[in-house]
């Protein structure tokens, strides 16, 4: 959803499975802050940075007579959604390549519109803010979710984890972007328009599944970002990424998602 050259983890087919595996990691969480969103049967959705469109399929089934369209500037997986909604024989969403930087490619206005782990990628997140909350209805809301990067818990102690976390920040940094965006967010928020704004804190988490290939999964994805940015050498993040995964497979080892601020605001005029 930003541009590509903000933008620090590996898009495409391998950028999707990770973004699967996330979305199933993500969703009962995810799904709480879905519903307490009063959704009426035909709401008209906007799913921001819908990468493989997992979230944009849930809402889909949420407003069955309404319409979702899910946005993404990686040209790659906006294919691989459409094709996968497609093969389901679902009727009620559309894609499009559009970056959120851009001014948007309709005046379509919606009644919802969801933003997940894109703000913490904008140079300036504020002014994708003030688009969103042109593109609603009166009345109609925004969910957000996005990370507070620093945030990791891990246990026992791994200085392969702790680079991980160290390296993803300066990455995000050195592309002049936020990682630790989400304690900003409600002033944000706020600050773009949106009234009633509400915040709370999640954080995935867990000592065997999926949750615990995150982190090595993520710090593959950066891995050529970091690099071109100067920020380590090849051999050293593999060794890191080696060391991540074994971490992962260890009995009883603790692992975390960053954590993440869920806020919502609405549109009152």
């Amino acid at each position: 959803m930003p541009t590509s050259d903000s933008y620090l983890i590996r898009g495409g087919i391998e950028g999707r499975e990770r973004l699967r595996i996330l979305a199933r990691v993500m969703w009962p969480t995810t799904l709480e802050l879905l519903k307490s969103v009063p959704l009426a049967a035909d709401a008209r959705c906007l799913d921001v940075g819908c990468g493989g469109g997992d979230v944009t399929l849930a809402l889909s089934r949420m407003v069955p007579q309404g319409h979702v369209t899910g946005i993404d500037f990686d040209a790659s997986k906006i294919l691989l959604a459409q094709q996968e909604v497609e093969s389901l024989g679902i009727s009620n969403i559309d894609f499009r390549a559009e970056d959120v930087t851009s001014r948007p490619q309709t005046d379509d206005r919606y009644d919802f519109i969801y933003v997940r782990f894109v703000l913490t990628h904008l140079r300036d997140p504020a002014a994708a803010l003030s688009r969103f909350y042109g593109q609603l209805k009166p009345g109609g809301m925004l969910a957000v979710e996005d990370i507070d990067f620093g945030g990791h818990i891990c246990h026992p102690p791994s200085a392969a984890y702790d680079r991980y976390v160290e390296l993803y920040c300066q990455t995000a940094r050195a592309r002049e972007c936020d990682p630790c965006i989400g304690p900003r967010l409600p002033s944000l928020l706020q600050s773009a328009g949106f009234s009633d704004v509400i915040v709370g804190i999640v954080q995935p988490s867990g000592i065997s599944g999926e949750v615990k290939l995150i982190a090595a999964i993520t710090f593959d994805a950066i891995a050529e970002a970091a690099l071109k940015s100067g920020l380590d050498t090849s051999e050293n993040l593999g060794a890191t990424s080696d060391a991540l995964y074994e971490f992962a497979r260890q009995k009883g080892s603790f692992m975390s998602l960053p954590r993440i601020f869920q806020c919502s605001g609405a549109r009152r005029h």
